[in-house]
């Protein structure tokens, strides 16, 4: 099956709903495992058919639906499986984020600090990467052996929680496999984003198109149109990279699609809320929640701003001299 097969229109839209309608039923503010309702959707099935479009489907409907999840702890565990001796359980596994987002694994063996996305399960697996010495190494360990401190959070509806794990063993070689797992978050990350920033511009549309001033629809006026305009190119722009990284599978690419996504939700936010106004910033008005979430989100796997740094370090490193630019910013 072509990797990169897409569904006809309609097919898309069949799908959008059922993954939209699961997500409907999920409760709010809990922390959910997927896999049992991805299996009573037939989830499979789509994935296996159309791998791309089905992630970038449930990506995007898990983040305009403000679900929290185990989603993308699933789909980075798969990648990492591959340097494990047993695979983890499906759907009672978590993944130990770096902590602080954007750094590196924590040392070890012995107390490895991360970040979970949500509270663990006592029958839970942890997968845990951690540094030793130059090289990326992942072990797994039970829940009962990590202790956990609540966060506090940007979006107050997410459960993210500070983990130290304890790794009594060496771990498996796992360099490799950690560049395409970090790779993969960012394009998840980015979807994620970008979805969320997309809708934050729809409900903005959707406000200025009803509200009047001086007689008219306020998006009668040209700069409120400019400025929608402005935002919605960064995220077309932002989703064509992005899109160019679901099918290059490169590091580089993936990176510079997370900073245009990131750059992307910035633009986004500042024009919702400012268009908005005072409204915008109210709980009784939903636009705070995307916008809140998007940020919270932003960081995982660096924001921009770590990740330019990041990028200048390697352009600029000691040594570089005379190595030519990647094609990627020769194209920029």
């Amino acid at each position: 099956m072509a990797k990169n097969r897409t569904p006809d229109a309609q097919t898309r839209v069949l799908i959008e709903q059922s993954v939209n309608e699961m997500f409907a039923g999920a409760e709010q503010g809990c922390f959910h495992r997927l896999a049992p309702m991805l299996g009573e959707l037939g989830w499979s099935d789509v994935a296996e058919e159309y791998p791309l479009a089905a992630e970038q489907i449930l990506v995007a409907q898990h983040a305009v639906s403000l679900t929290t999840s185990d989603l993308l702890d699933s789909t980075l565990i798969e990648r990492l499986t591959p340097a494990l001796a047993t695979a983890p359980p499906a759907g009672g596994a978590l993944l130990l984020l770096p902590f602080p987002p954007g750094a590196a694994p924590s040392s070890g063996p012995g107390r490895v600090v991360g970040l979970l996305q949500g509270p663990p399960q006592p029958t839970d697996t942890i997968v845990v990467p951690f540094l030793a010495g130059d090289d990326i190494r992942v072990t797994t360990v039970s829940a009962a052996d990590v202790d956990v401190v609540a966060l506090q959070t940007f979006d107050p509806s997410v459960s993210w929680l500070q983990a130290t794990a304890t790794v009594t063993d060496d771990g498996h070689p796992a360099d490799a496999e950690w560049s395409d797992t970090v790779a993969e978050g960012r394009r998840l990350i980015a979807t994620e984003v970008l979805a969320l920033a997309a809708r934050a511009l729809d409900l903005t549309a959707q406000h200025v198109s009803a509200r009047r001033q001086y007689g008219h629809s306020i998006a009668a006026f040209q700069v409120v149109r400019h400025q929608l305009a402005q935002a919605q190119a960064e995220i077309d722009g932002a989703r064509a990279l992005l899109a160019e990284a679901a099918t290059d599978g490169g590091h580089g690419v993936a990176r510079a699609a997370k900073i245009a996504a990131s750059h992307a939700q910035r633009a986004a936010r500042a024009s919702a809320l400012q268009l908005s106004g005072a409204i915008g910033l109210t709980e009784e008005n939903i636009l705070h929640r995307y916008v809140a979430r998007a940020m919270q989100l932003d960081v995982l796997f660096g924001s921009a701003t770590t990740l330019e740094l990041e990028l200048a370090g390697e352009l600029f490193a000691p040594g570089s001299s005379g190595t030519p630019l990647p094609p990627l910013i020769l194209a920029c």
